[in-house]
Parts: C-alpha cells; structure tokens; sequence
C-alpha cells in the first residue's frame, strides 16, 4: 500500500480554546499535507471565513516538554504530565519527574546566562544533553 498525502486543505488544529483552525493558504507549511507531529506553533491567527494559523512551525512533543508553557503538573495515579492545565502526556511518575528536573535545571542554566552573557553553557553536560535530545 502506499501512503496518501492528507487533503492539506482538510487537516485541521485544535487550540486551546476547543475551536479548530486551519494554516493559512499562504503559510509555507500550508501545502505539506503531513506533519511528524500533531502540534503546530504560531505567532498570529486570522479569523475570516474561517481561523487561520499564519507565522507557523512545527512543534515536536519533547519541545513541548522542555520548553512549553508556565505550569506542569503530574497525576502519578494516571500517568498523566500536565502542561498549562491543557496540554497532556502519558508519562510514568519517573519520567515526570525526570522531565521537571531537567527543565528546572535548564532554568537554572539559562538564568545564570542572563546574569552572566559570558558564561559558556554550550558544552555543560545538560546543554549536550538537551541539544542530542532534540536533534533525534
């Protein structure tokens, strides 16, 4: 069998909101018709006959996780890894707990670099680790 393209016309984003939006016909993602992820980000929406997504990219799941929004939360009885009270993963509590750290940690990291422009983080263990992990 071979794999058919999607309709790009038809595939369709769910927000935050609940509504759907579509890419902007002009958007250079518009005519891709396949994505190796399911989740888009943007900086712009137009809304006319329908809501548009324009200034798009997308985005990979551990993008989200390392880097996405303000709040994670996890349900150790669900396996479940809360972003913003909307995002959701299926995690084990281990691996929660493993992500939290690394994002805390890369916190850390990145305030140092604020404080300190000429601190050299690109060969820390956690900066390689980071950049291997979302190179794969």
């Amino acid at each position: 069998a071979v794999k058919k393209k999607a309709d790009p016309k038809a595939i369709k984003f769910q927000l935050q909101t609940g509504e759907y939006a579509q890419l902007h016909p002009k958007s250079v993602n518009a005519d891709r018709g396949e994505y190796d992820t399911c989740w888009m980000g943007y900086a712009s929406m137009l809304k006319t006959r329908g809501t548009f997504l324009m200034n798009c990219t997308v985005v990979r799941p551990f993008d989200i996780l390392l880097f996405g929004g303000t709040r994670m939360e996890v349900s150790h009885t669900d396996q479940i890894l809360t972003i913003d009270d909307w995002i959701e993963f299926k995690a084990s509590a281990k691996v929660a707990a493993i992500v939290r750290a690394i994002r805390r940690q890369f916190d850390l990291v990145l305030q140092q670099k604020i404080s300190r422009p000429d601190l050299e983080i690109h060969s820390s263990p956690l900066f390689s680790f980071i950049v291997s992990l979302l190179s794969s």
